[in-house]
């Protein structure tokens, strides 16, 4: 029985109709490979960028964080769950950042009405406060388009206002703290 079936295997391959029949099968199977390869290829360069873009997103989200908890008397609160970061200073909110699964970071920060309109008119990314009074915030989506530093700039006229509204006594004691 063991050499019938030895035999049997070994002259399988060798028959001529079944090994043209694989040629050909073969052939377009590795066509068909190589173009779902391709698409694969164009598939995974497209995640790279959208990770990429996504992680220098996270980074300038965290920077900007960073350089909020940096003003004087600056803390960092969550008083409506995990998502919003509010950056508040002397228990008064001058940013509030907001995470989206899917969406752009938006970053709301409190402005001169003047400006607001200026700010507005100037970059498609700013756009009247979410959630917040359309005049005196503005909401500004981190995509990319406004540099780095026009962002904290907007961030330091905002801190400013509302350290300003502050009572003397209270921007006093904040000023000796640090």
């Amino acid at each position: 029985m063991k050499k019938k079936q030895q035999q049997r295997l070994k002259a399988s391959p060798r028959l001529p109709s079944k090994r043209k029949g694989c040629k050909w099968k073969n052939m377009i199977i590795f066509l068909i490979h190589t173009n779902l390869i391709n698409g694969t290829r164009v598939l995974i360069i497209t995640l790279l960028k959208a990770v990429d873009r996504r992680r220098r997103e996270t980074d300038l989200k965290n920077n900007i964080i960073e350089y909020c908890l940096k003003k004087q008397g600056a803390a960092e609160d969550y008083p409506f769950g995990f998502t919003p970061v509010v950056i508040k200073v002397a228990d008064k909110m001058f940013a509030i950042i907001f995470e989206e699964k899917g969406k752009d970071i938006r970053l709301n920060l409190k402005c001169d009405p003047v400006i607001a309109e200026n700010l507005r008119e100037q970059h498609e990314s700013v756009r009247p406060g979410y959630h917040m009074n359309k005049k005196h915030w503005n909401s500004i989506t981190i995509d990319g388009s406004l540099p780095e530093q026009d962002i904290f700039d907007m961030i330091d006229h905002s801190y400013d206002m509302v350290f300003k509204k502050l009572p003397k006594r209270l921007r006093e004691s904040i000023a000796e703290m640090n």
